[in-house]
């Protein structure tokens, strides 16, 4: 089995990444997202792709808020048209957790991305919402949009 997704989005606007930011991160204001499960959702580290790092998230809000702030630090630094999202799932009903065979299959998807796409620049699964799929989110720079048809 293999994630799938439909490829990566571009924003409109400023807001429009800062509210994806705050989704990924679980740090939206009304916490919609959040639930008993957010503390097992997984970063998936990017700075050395072939160690497989990644760690849990924060189960505190104030601790994934300080994630958040780095990245919108970086956003200050960069023209947010440059940056693009996707989101990819694991269609299996019966999964329920991220599995040794997903975390080695992210990280393929990760340099397969970097060569192809962007830089990865945040990767986090996501297991918190139960009435979806284990899905992994990308956001990603350098993003320029290929026109079907082209190479």
């Amino acid at each position: 089995m293999e994630f799938t997704g439909d490829g990566f989005f571009s924003f409109d606007n400023e807001k429009e990444l800062n509210e994806t930011l705050q989704h990924l991160l679980r740090t939206e204001p009304d916490q919609h997202a959040t639930n008993e499960f957010t503390g097992e959702n997984i970063f998936f580290l990017t700075r050395d792709m072939d160690k497989e790092e990644y760690f849990t998230f924060p189960e505190e809000l104030d601790d994934r808020k300080e994630f958040e702030d780095t990245y919108l630090n970086f956003f200050k630094e960069v023209d947010f048209d440059k940056l693009a999202a996707g989101r990819f799932e694991w269609k299996d009903d019966e999964e329920l957790v991220f599995t040794d065979e997903m975390i080695h299959k992210v990280f393929e998807m990760m340099k397969s991305i970097e060569e192809r796409t962007g830089l990865v620049v945040l990767a986090v699964g996501h297991l918190d919402q139960l009435e979806n799929y284990v899905h992994v989110h990308f956001l990603i720079y350098n993003f320029e949009e290929v026109e079907e048809g082209t190479a």
